[in-house]
């Protein structure tokens, strides 16, 4: 087994309680599950996935609406300062959009945004909610964009590679590419025990005398993402720009966000408001895990430790 980035061995990591074991590349460090989920176990996975959530309507719906309005005008001011289009009618692909509100965030913000999504239930919603951008499908390499803004999709994808190879299909010579996924290296975790608990438990199941093992091995390799058949790699921000490179961009910026104060991707919400005894617990983690952000993002001199990767890479050819 090799790394699909740098093409060198992979590691053994640990055995999940599961048919997936967890392996890393020794020179990259990119993560990675074998076996790798078939095309069938992949489509009954996300088949409903959206209808198991609650969907945004009402007051909720404003809400989210507003919140990432706010935050589109900080990625667009974001782009104003990495790459000057010098028009005004700027095409943008939001690939994978999901329901809609990046969309509906950047042509409010005078982008001409077309939402690429294959998940029927978020176009039914997409239609439902907005009617002010294009939605579709499907699309034809004759489609050709300014901008592909592609938001936590890559590390659902068996080829990540290929993907990306695909993406650049529909850009234009000289476009951008804006691309997120989680951040293999981030440290939040320390933090947000309900969310290390998750990613151990895809190792110990209900048997608690493998946390032990499970949590050393974690600490030392952490598979943050990677929780198949969902989420089939994690990504650092070296082995994210080789991949890049390797598939003809031109990586412009890379860093990361904290899920507290993240606008590429929703925030982690610390609700402080007790009002059920449920809600005490709640108080006391998200107290800690704002602390505790705060306190990480402070001594992160790099910015290497958020938990949300965010690259622009340059589409240099026609």
């Amino acid at each position: 087994m090799k790394c699909l980035i740098c093409d060198n061995d992979l590691m053994f990591i640990a055995k999940r309680k599961d048919k997936y074991s967890y392996y890393r590349c020794k020179k990259c460090g990119l993560i990675t599950c074998f076996p790798k989920p078939t095309d069938r176990e992949i489509q009954n996975y996300y088949t409903g996935f959206f209808s198991n959530k609650k969907p945004f309507e009402g007051k909720k719906f404003n809400l989210i609406s507003d919140s990432v309005f706010d935050d589109v005008k900080k990625i667009s001011s974001d782009i104003k300062k990495i790459k000057d289009f010098n028009k005004k009618n700027i095409s943008l692909l939001d690939f994978g959009g999901g329901r809609g509100f990046y969309s509906n965030a950047f042509q409010k913000s005078g982008f001409n945004v077309t939402l690429f999504e294959i998940d029927e239930e978020s176009i039914e919603y997409v239609r439902k909610h907005f009617n002010n951008f294009k939605v579709v499908n499907k699309l034809s390499s004759k489609n050709k964009f300014d901008i592909i803004y592609c938001n936590h999709v890559i590390e659902h994808c068996k080829e990540p590679d290929l993907f990306l190879r695909d993406l650049k299909k529909y850009l234009k010579k000289n476009s951008l590419l804006i691309i997120t996924t989680p951040n293999q290296e981030c440290r939040e975790f320390y933090f947000r025990p309900p969310w290390l608990m998750h990613y151990l438990s895809g190792i110990t199941g209900k048997k608690f005398y493998k946390l032990p093992y499970a949590a050393s091995r974690f600490l030392k390799y952490p598979w943050i993402c990677c929780d198949p058949p969902r989420h089939l790699y994690s990504f650092n921000k070296n082995n994210f720009a080789r991949l890049l490179k390797k598939e003809k961009f031109t990586p412009l910026k890379i860093f990361t966000e904290y899920s507290t104060m993240q606008y590429y991707t929703m925030k982690f919400n610390c609700n402080l408001k007790i009002d059920s005894v449920k809600s005490i617990f709640r108080f006391f983690h998200n107290l800690y895990a704002l602390a505790g952000i705060r306190f990480l993002k402070f001594i992160d001199k790099n910015n290497d430790f958020g938990s949300g990767l965010v690259a622009y890479a340059e589409n240099k050819s026609a």
